[in-house]
Protein backbone atom coordinates (compact mmCIF):
# COMPACT_ATOMS: atom_id res chain seq x y z
CA UNK A 1 0.00 0.00 0.00
CA UNK A 2 2.48 2.20 0.74
CA UNK A 3 4.47 1.90 -2.69
CA UNK A 4 1.15 2.20 -4.13
CA UNK A 5 1.06 5.66 -2.12
CA UNK A 6 4.09 6.69 -3.07
CA UNK A 7 4.44 5.82 -6.85
CA UNK A 8 1.08 7.95 -7.01
CA UNK A 9 2.49 10.68 -5.54
CA UNK A 10 5.63 10.73 -7.61
CA UNK A 11 3.25 10.33 -10.80
CA UNK A 12 1.42 13.69 -9.85
CA UNK A 13 5.25 15.13 -8.97
CA UNK A 14 5.89 14.43 -12.31
CA UNK A 15 2.59 15.48 -14.20
CA UNK A 16 2.58 19.01 -12.25
CA UNK A 17 6.33 19.74 -12.43
CA UNK A 18 6.22 21.17 -16.59
CA UNK A 19 3.14 22.91 -15.27
CA UNK A 20 5.07 24.96 -12.71
CA UNK A 21 8.54 26.23 -14.80
CA UNK A 22 8.38 29.16 -16.45
CA UNK A 23 10.79 27.81 -18.84
CA UNK A 24 10.04 26.10 -21.80
CA UNK A 25 11.82 22.71 -22.68
CA UNK A 26 13.35 22.81 -26.12
CA UNK A 27 11.41 20.29 -27.57
CA UNK A 28 7.91 22.31 -26.53
CA UNK A 29 9.78 25.73 -28.08
CA UNK A 30 10.13 23.65 -31.49
CA UNK A 31 6.60 22.16 -31.56
CA UNK A 32 5.15 25.86 -30.63
CA UNK A 33 7.08 27.63 -33.69
CA UNK A 34 6.49 25.00 -35.74
CA UNK A 35 2.55 24.87 -34.81
CA UNK A 36 2.48 29.07 -35.48
CA UNK A 37 4.63 28.76 -38.91
CA UNK A 38 1.59 26.42 -39.94
CA UNK A 39 -0.86 28.60 -39.26
CA UNK A 40 1.04 31.58 -40.68
CA UNK A 41 0.83 29.15 -44.02
CA UNK A 42 -3.13 28.82 -43.70
CA UNK A 43 -4.62 31.64 -45.73
CA UNK A 44 -7.38 33.80 -43.68
CA UNK A 45 -10.55 32.43 -45.52
CA UNK A 46 -14.28 33.50 -44.53
CA UNK A 47 -16.74 30.34 -44.05
CA UNK A 48 -20.14 30.64 -45.48
CA UNK A 49 -22.30 27.46 -44.08
CA UNK A 50 -25.40 27.72 -46.87
CA UNK A 51 -27.32 24.93 -45.34
CA UNK A 52 -27.37 26.63 -41.85
CA UNK A 53 -31.23 27.32 -42.35
CA UNK A 54 -31.84 23.60 -42.45
CA UNK A 55 -30.45 22.86 -39.21
CA UNK A 56 -32.49 21.94 -36.22
CA UNK A 57 -31.46 22.61 -32.81
CA UNK A 58 -33.36 22.71 -29.68
CA UNK A 59 -34.88 25.89 -28.70
CA UNK A 60 -36.30 25.77 -25.74
CA UNK A 61 -34.06 26.23 -22.81
CA UNK A 62 -30.96 29.08 -22.76
CA UNK A 63 -28.32 26.36 -22.91
CA UNK A 64 -29.56 25.24 -26.41
CA UNK A 65 -29.15 28.85 -27.78
CA UNK A 66 -26.04 29.28 -26.50
CA UNK A 67 -24.69 26.20 -28.27
CA UNK A 68 -26.02 26.53 -31.65
CA UNK A 69 -23.25 29.45 -32.38
CA UNK A 70 -20.75 27.36 -30.58
CA UNK A 71 -22.08 24.16 -32.88
CA UNK A 72 -21.93 26.54 -35.98
CA UNK A 73 -18.39 27.39 -35.07
CA UNK A 74 -17.46 23.74 -34.88
CA UNK A 75 -18.76 23.13 -38.46
CA UNK A 76 -16.97 26.11 -39.66
CA UNK A 77 -13.81 24.93 -37.95
CA UNK A 78 -14.12 21.80 -39.69
CA UNK A 79 -14.46 23.72 -42.92
CA UNK A 80 -11.15 25.82 -42.05
CA UNK A 81 -9.14 22.66 -41.69
CA UNK A 82 -10.50 21.01 -45.24
CA UNK A 83 -10.08 24.26 -46.69
CA UNK A 84 -7.67 23.11 -49.79
CA UNK A 85 -9.85 20.10 -50.09
CA UNK A 86 -12.67 22.74 -51.20
CA UNK A 87 -13.11 25.40 -54.15
CA UNK A 88 -12.15 28.97 -53.05
CA UNK A 89 -15.29 31.55 -53.97
CA UNK A 90 -14.91 35.44 -54.37
CA UNK A 91 -17.65 37.43 -53.21
CA UNK A 92 -19.28 40.34 -55.97
CA UNK A 93 -17.08 42.72 -53.57
CA UNK A 94 -13.65 40.18 -54.02
CA UNK A 95 -14.15 38.83 -50.73
CA UNK A 96 -12.97 35.02 -50.72
CA UNK A 97 -14.41 32.50 -48.69
CA UNK A 98 -15.43 28.70 -48.73
CA UNK A 99 -18.32 26.71 -48.51
CA UNK A 100 -18.91 24.45 -45.44
CA UNK A 101 -20.56 21.24 -46.90
CA UNK A 102 -22.53 17.85 -45.81
CA UNK A 103 -18.61 16.30 -44.80
CA UNK A 104 -18.07 19.13 -42.70
CA UNK A 105 -21.53 19.05 -40.67
CA UNK A 106 -20.74 15.38 -40.56
CA UNK A 107 -17.38 15.92 -38.86
CA UNK A 108 -18.64 18.64 -36.46
CA UNK A 109 -21.65 16.36 -35.80
CA UNK A 110 -19.11 13.31 -34.58
CA UNK A 111 -16.79 15.70 -32.62
CA UNK A 112 -19.46 17.26 -30.70
CA UNK A 113 -21.93 14.38 -29.89
CA UNK A 114 -20.79 14.08 -26.02
CA UNK A 115 -19.75 17.77 -25.43
CA UNK A 116 -24.11 18.63 -26.73
CA UNK A 117 -25.69 15.94 -25.27
CA UNK A 118 -27.22 17.91 -22.51
CA UNK A 119 -28.65 20.29 -25.19
CA UNK A 120 -30.24 17.59 -26.80
CA UNK A 121 -31.17 15.26 -23.93
CA UNK A 122 -35.04 15.48 -22.85
CA UNK A 123 -33.76 14.81 -19.31
CA UNK A 124 -32.08 17.70 -16.87
CA UNK A 125 -28.65 16.87 -15.62
CA UNK A 126 -30.05 17.52 -11.65
CA UNK A 127 -32.73 14.37 -12.74
CA UNK A 128 -29.88 12.57 -13.59
CA UNK A 129 -28.15 13.62 -10.69
CA UNK A 130 -31.40 12.05 -8.49
CA UNK A 131 -31.66 9.02 -10.49
CA UNK A 132 -28.38 8.27 -9.84
CA UNK A 133 -28.46 8.52 -6.22
CA UNK A 134 -31.53 6.75 -6.10
CA UNK A 135 -29.71 3.48 -7.92
CA UNK A 136 -27.06 3.68 -5.32
CA UNK A 137 -29.33 3.41 -2.30
CA UNK A 138 -30.24 -0.35 -3.82
CA UNK A 139 -33.54 -0.68 -1.64
CA UNK A 140 -36.90 -1.11 -3.51
CA UNK A 141 -38.64 1.32 -1.19
CA UNK A 142 -37.17 4.60 0.37
CA UNK A 143 -38.08 7.91 1.61
CA UNK A 144 -36.87 11.42 0.64
CA UNK A 145 -35.04 11.47 3.68
CA UNK A 146 -33.25 8.33 2.25
CA UNK A 147 -32.39 10.10 -0.56
CA UNK A 148 -31.06 13.33 1.09
CA UNK A 149 -28.79 11.13 3.42
CA UNK A 150 -27.87 8.81 0.66
CA UNK A 151 -26.97 12.59 -1.71
CA UNK A 152 -24.75 14.00 1.01
CA UNK A 153 -22.65 10.90 1.19
CA UNK A 154 -22.33 10.85 -2.75
CA UNK A 155 -21.43 14.65 -2.65
CA UNK A 156 -24.50 15.43 -5.11
CA UNK A 157 -27.34 18.24 -4.78
CA UNK A 158 -30.96 17.38 -4.55
CA UNK A 159 -33.12 19.88 -5.25
CA UNK A 160 -35.78 20.17 -2.07
CA UNK A 161 -38.77 20.10 -4.27
CA UNK A 162 -39.69 18.21 -7.43
CA UNK A 163 -40.66 21.29 -9.36
CA UNK A 164 -37.01 22.52 -10.40
CA UNK A 165 -36.49 18.59 -11.76
CA UNK A 166 -38.79 19.41 -14.08
CA UNK A 167 -36.86 22.32 -15.42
Amino acid sequence: MDKMVTRGRLSIHLQKAPQLSKEWGEGQVRTQILHKNVQRLLPSVNVVIPFAEHIDFPTDSVRSRRDFPRFLDLVKAVALFRQFQKISKRTDDGVSYIEADIEDYRVAFALGEKLFASTFSPVSDRAKDVLRVCLAIQAKQFTRADVKKKAREMRVHVPENGKSLAQ
